[in-house]
């Protein structure tokens, strides 16, 4: 049903929260200054960045574990926001980002994203985002991965993550 505001202007579907903590779910961890650091054991395989210097943002249906993991408490469609900062022992290595879902062991393909780095031990920054279904009580983690040989050393500088739900 279509209301009309005082502007004149017809409105269908207006979403209005009247309450604190009401509202979509929603849900962000940040790691300000961190030093996660692993040694690369093999090409392509995914780490999580798990770190006890992750803070919890605001959360709304969503929680933090304090190292990383977000937990939607609803199912439905959340769209996920990474950047981080980083840096990589060796030059002209391709460093890729995305999200685990659930203990998956690797990144959806939808947000995956890379970059490479020009110079080693240079700092770089990446970012991504993806729209994902998830189930209720799914799990989000920040994943990244070597994608060339070697032993590289990879160091996670520091990470904001968000959620928010977007549809059912």
């Amino acid at each position: 049903m279509a209301r009309e505001d005082h502007s004149g202007i017809n409105q269908i579907g207006d979403i209005v929260f009247t309450a604190a903590g009401a509202g979509l779910c929603y849900g962000s961890c940040y790691m300000p200054r961190g030093a996660w650091v692993h040694i690369d054991t093999g090409r392509n395989v995914w780490y999580n960045v798990v770190d006890a210097d992750f803070v919890s943002g605001p959360l709304n249906n969503v929680t933090h574990d304090g190292n990383g993991k977000l937990t939607v408490i609803y199912a439905g469609k959340y769209k996920l926001d990474v950047a981080l900062t980083f840096e990589v022992n060796m030059a002209n290595q391709r460093f890729e980002v995305g999200f685990e879902i659930s203990g998956s062991g690797f990144a959806d393909a939808h947000g995956r994203t890379y970059s490479r780095t020009m110079f080693a031990d240079k700092e770089c920054s990446i970012g991504t985002t993806a729209i994902l279904d998830l189930a209720a009580g799914a799990t989000i983690e920040l994943a990244v991965r070597d994608m060339d040989i070697g032993a590289a050393s990879i160091k996670v500088d520091s990470v904001v993550m968000n959620c928010v739900q977007v549809g059912f």
